[in-house]
């Protein structure tokens, strides 16, 4: 700045001035964004499951889907939603069948859960199914303990048609562990068609 006025230095550092608190005042408006982010990206996706009572029923008397957030990886299934909260909008005409992953067909309904549960690997929607009653026949899930067949919870009793095959899901008996979490067979006209769960006592 040799040879410039005063006046001249004191204006040019009055707006080198300027320049920089422009620049601090950039860099402080832009730091919550940075925090941001950084505080999103540290946050863990979770996938979304979606359940919808379909077009011919409701979940709990509302047409709206139950939403659960899931961590990816995790395992989901039957025991993660009690089915007996749908209901058919014509209970003379049809009945819960299960559950499948929307856009299949209900020869798809409750294949993902025969092995008890699936794991979580994206976003998916599943729908309640409903049979059409026919020959209706009943079939009936036993919960008993292991070894003693000592009764843990009062049998459930069901209702579909003859050549279905239902996969149902256990339910939680405190203290006891079931061997399995789903037991699925054919339902049998003119059969018992008694299923059982059976349960063994927590180490400890």
């Amino acid at each position: 700045m040799k040879g410039m006025k005063k006046k001249e230095r004191r204006d040019l550092l009055m707006r080198i001035g300027a320049v920089l608190i422009v620049f601090c005042m950039i860099a402080a408006l832009a730091l919550p964004a940075f925090a941001a982010d950084a505080a999103a990206e540290d946050k863990p996706y979770s996938y979304t499951v979606r359940i919808f009572p379909g077009d011919k029923g409701t979940i709990n008397g509302s047409k709206a889907p139950i939403v659960r957030e899931v961590e990816p990886g995790s395992k989901w299934g039957r025991a993660d939603f009690d089915i007996s909260q749908a209901a058919p909008d014509d209970p003379d005409r049809y009945y819960v069948m299960g559950l499948r992953e929307a856009g299949r067909d209900n020869n798809t309904t409750d294949a993902m859960f025969r092995s008890g549960s699936f794991t979580v690997d994206r976003d998916i929607d599943l729908v309640v199914s409903y049979g059409i009653r026919g020959s209706d026949v009943e079939y009936t899930i036993h919960y008993v303990e292991y070894g003693t067949n000592k009764v843990l919870h009062n049998p459930e009793t069901y209702h579909g048609n003859d050549g279905d095959q239902p996969a149902v899901a256990y339910l939680y008996v405190e203290d006891y562990v079931p061997r399995e979490e789903v037991i699925s067979d054919t339902i049998k006209a003119g059969s018992a068609n008694d299923w059982t769960f059976y349960y063994v006592k927590k180490d400890g």
